[in-house]
């Protein structure tokens, strides 16, 4: 539904073609890509590349994410990240933030450029209050801290209802070790600086072919090229092509400038729930749910096709992504 709640798509009255596609066998087309990598930049207040700079902008408090990304459609269609940065002074010591969040959301804690931990919520029912975020950590100096937090949106709540909108990022209050900071001054940082300066579609950074320098380190860029077989191509509506994700996290995929959209290797649940995902999870118990994305057959081509993967997770390791067909 649009905005006005008029019904854009019934998906009851799409026939479904699932058992077909169960049925087709994924092959390996490109395996041993070679890849390189530029790392999103992280303890900086306002960071920038080139003549690219973010739209950023100072609050007392951090504000709601979608109301702090909803005027800046002219840099991009849909901004599914916000940047939340703060400076302040705190003894060495355990740490406990804490504040409030909204569901079907994830938050990356960063201090001095480092990242500590992350915190989610991956349900999407429809809830009017807010949800207690809660991330640890223990600072090794005392002084004063950047601290940055990134909001990732895993999409708006299934139920949509006339008198209830949907809110996204730290939804108010917010508490370090139990002292209020919330408005402690707030720099607010829309998107990435690699979303913002389009790097998947412009040559404006140095790549690095060092990749093994990045396992396991969060918000990073991967680049690779690779070409396909002509009737690969040809028959990628019925033989669909997709990126099979081995070695990675979480993060979204481009392929030839297309944004295919976000993965997540998530684990399927080994206890029955009942939830409508409940089937797929047990059936994946202890196993990604999802290991395969479809890219889609009119942006494919035989040579040179590029691919880029923001991982903001970390990669275990970004070799073991593979290009396979269904046939």
């Amino acid at each position: 539904m649009d905005e006005r709640l008029n019904v854009l798509m019934d998906t009851s009255q799409i026939n479904a073609q699932d058992q077909l596609l169960r049925d087709l066998q994924p092959t390996t087309v490109v395996s041993n890509l070679k890849w390189s990598y530029w790392a999103e930049p992280t303890g900086v207040l306002e960071p920038q590349i080139a003549d690219i700079k973010p739209p950023v902008y100072n609050k007392e408090y951090p504000v709601e994410q979608i109301q702090a990304t909803i005027d800046f459609d002219k840099y991009q269609n849909d901004y599914q990240r916000l940047w939340y940065r703060t400076l302040l002074k705190s003894d060495i010591g355990d740490v406990n933030v804490t504040f409030d969040a909204s569901r079907s959301t994830s938050f990356l804690l960063f201090v001095n450029g480092t990242f500590y931990s992350e915190w989610y919520d991956a349900r999407h029912a429809w809830y009017t209050g807010a949800v207690k975020a809660s991330i640890k950590l223990t600072l090794k100096s005392a002084g004063e801290h950047l601290i940055e937090i990134l909001s990732v949106s895993f999409g708006v709540a299934n139920d949509n209802r006339r008198d209830h909108f949907d809110v996204k990022g730290i939804t108010g209050s917010i508490y370090w070790n139990g002292r209020d900071i919330t408005k402690n001054g707030w720099y607010h940082q829309v998107g990435l600086l690699g979303e913002v300066g389009r790097i998947y579609q412009k040559d404006i950074i140095e790549w690095d072919e060092q990749v093994l320098r990045r396992v396991g380190k969060p918000l990073t860029w991967y680049k690779a090229q690779f070409d396909l077989p002509d009737e690969v191509v040809k028959q990628s509506a019925s033989n669909p092509v997709h990126i099979r994700v081995d070695g990675l996290q979480r993060g979204h995929i481009y392929v030839n400038n297309f944004d295919i959209g976000m993965y997540w290797t998530i684990k399927g649940d080994c206890k029955i729930s009942s939830t409508a995902c409940s089937v797929i999870d047990t059936s994946m118990c202890d196993k990604p749910t999802q290991i395969m994305y479809h890219a889609p057959p009119e942006v494919l081509k035989t040579k040179s096709n590029v691919i880029v993967i923001i991982e903001e997770l970390g990669a275990l390791d970004v070799r073991e992504v593979t290009i396979i067909r269904k046939v």
